[in-house]
């Protein structure tokens, strides 16, 4: 599946995607839950694209908050998002608790990528990316 429709699919539609992602998802809660009040634990491919999208937020933010930021530092956000996303989700390998907490993460970044497109929307971008962040961190090592 290609980037482009994943991100259509997913902010068009979460419940179509968790039906086509490659594992079971019955009796998936929406909630985000820890592992019995722990975190869960990352797999690499998971550290890895997080840690670059971390990365790629934290010097656009950088750059907003000296009033340097250009569309397009707004516009490789978004790709990295997009890029880190679906390596995730190809190759995701969590247990279906853990995995369901992941989605919520996923499926706010995707919606930041889409506010990232529109240029009176880009402050929320931003806050939600680092809401998303704050969130990964909350639930996984």
């Amino acid at each position: 599946m290609k980037a482009g429709v994943l991100v259509l699919i997913l902010a068009l539609n979460w419940g179509a995607f968790a039906e086509e992602h490659s594992h079971s998802h019955e009796g998936r809660n929406t909630q985000m839950v820890l592992n019995e009040g722990k975190k869960w634990q990352s797999d690499q491919t998971l550290k890895v694209n997080m840690a670059a999208l971390e990365e790629k937020f934290d010097s656009v933010h950088k750059l907003f908050e000296t009033k340097k930021v250009k569309s397009s530092d707004y516009k490789m956000l978004a790709k990295q998002i997009g890029d880190s996303t679906s390596q995730i989700v190809k190759n995701c390998k969590l247990e279906p608790k853990a995995d369901a907490t992941l989605h919520v993460v996923l499926g706010k970044l995707l919606a930041a990528q889409e506010n990232l497109k529109n240029p009176k929307k880009r402050i929320v971008a931003l806050r939600e990316i680092h809401e998303s962040l704050n969130l990964y961190h909350e639930y996984f090592e």
